[in-house]
């Protein structure tokens, strides 16, 4: 949650580089949600020994990575080597004009703008200029490639009636709620190193179970029953299921992951002493 980096950050970083930060999280929660907040809170609950700045500088490496996932789901991609987190408030910038693109007042120019160019970073720099001036001298050169995807998905939504969609009511108590599940599971049992290794690939664990599911059932040693239920039990509660089926969520994964009754026996017994039954 924005709250807990804002504090971390009033200890930890000059004023300048706090608001440069905050700013970063918040266009970024606008677009991706909280779950761009679940790395961050690993880093935020280091040892007390570890040093400030080593931890801000990956807290700004973090926020540049989610930066990346964001534009990567418009289909905008960038020089890895080029992009740094000096860039942090220059990407941004640009990922809140893309957003903007649609809503802009000059839609027929834009659409003119995409119609009438061949090279679609071009075409994309040309649009956000509308949205941003002066946001092209520093985006260009880091922007190798735009998706024909998104030019054609531009173009069908400029071309239709303007109009304001609602936007979502943030649920602040249930996204608070969620980190904090995650909090007390980690205090407890610790993380496995599968799903450490899922949220420093940075991939969204909050989505439904049997969609992240998918992503580590290739790697589930179902004869290591201790380890396959701290895995699958990690797994679902850091996933979006509602705090009262997690316990029928894991039961039921057990029984999918494995094609051995006798596997499934042992795992779900592993599973019940990790809930201390």
């Amino acid at each position: 949650m924005i709250q807990y980096l804002d504090e971390y950050l009033q200890a930890a970083a000059t004023p300048a580089r706090r608001g440069v930060l905050l700013q970063v999280a918040l266009v970024l929660e606008s677009i991706l949600g909280e779950s761009i907040y679940v790395s961050i809170d690993e880093l935020l609950h280091r040892p007390e020994s570890v040093d400030y700045n080593q931890t801000v500088d990956e807290i700004s490496e973090s926020l540049l990575a989610s930066l990346e996932v964001a534009f990567a789901q418009f289909g905008v991609y960038f020089d890895e080597e080029l992009i740094e987190p000096r860039h942090l408030t220059l990407l941004a910038d640009t990922l809140e004009a893309l957003g903007n693109l649609e809503s802009n007042e000059d839609r027929d120019y834009i659409l003119s703008i995409i119609e009438g160019s061949t090279d679609h970073v071009e075409a994309l720099i040309a649009t956000l200029e509308c949205v941003s001036p002066g946001i092209a001298l520093g985006v260009e050169e880091l922007i190798y490639r735009v998706d024909p995807q998104l030019m054609i998905a531009l173009k069908n939504a400029l071309r239709e009636p303007a109009r304001r969609e609602p936007v979502p009511e943030f649920d602040e108590k249930a996204a608070a709620a969620y980190i904090l599940r995650c909090q007390e599971f980690r205090k407890k049992f610790g993380r496995p190193p599968i799903v450490g290794e899922l949220i420093e690939h940075k991939a969204n664990l909050k989505h439904h179970p049997d969609l992240t599911f998918k992503l580590i059932a290739p790697s589930l040693d179902t004869k290591n029953a201790p380890q396959t239920a701290w895995e699958l039990y990690a797994l679902v509660v850091y996933s979006n299921c509602e705090s009262a089926e997690i316990t029928t969520t894991v039961e039921r994964l057990i029984a999918e992951a494995c094609a051995d009754q006798a596997d499934v026996l042992k795992i779900q017994d592993e599973f019940r002493k990790l809930l201390g039954r």
